[in-house]
């Protein structure tokens, strides 16, 4: 059997990928480029079996209006006890 892992971050120039608060804002600065302009990610994310999320980012992303994940199996790590999510999502 053969496995790949692969990693999709969104990060700042200055190595972060939230602020001490958790904020992500400073994502809503990036340009929206169009239809066509992914750069692999519709492909990359069509190939993914199972998401791997920290505690804090995972909350951040259920905290979202839209779930952006579907019905992906998402596996979350934490040292603090394990998220209740949504009966409709596949989280372990």
């Amino acid at each position: 059997m053969t496995c790949q892992c692969s990693v999709f971050i969104a990060q700042s120039l200055d190595g972060y990928i939230a602020k001490p608060d958790d904020g992500i804002e400073w994502l809503d600065g990036v340009p929206e480029l169009g239809d066509g302009f992914d750069f692999g990610y519709e492909a990359l994310f069509s190939s993914v079996d199972a998401l791997v999320f920290g505690r804090r980012t995972y909350n951040k992303v259920d905290s979202f209006a839209d779930w952006p994940y579907g019905d992906k199996a998402i596996i979350v790590m934490s040292r603090t006890g394990r998220p209740t999510p949504p009966p409709d999502r596949n989280v372990s």
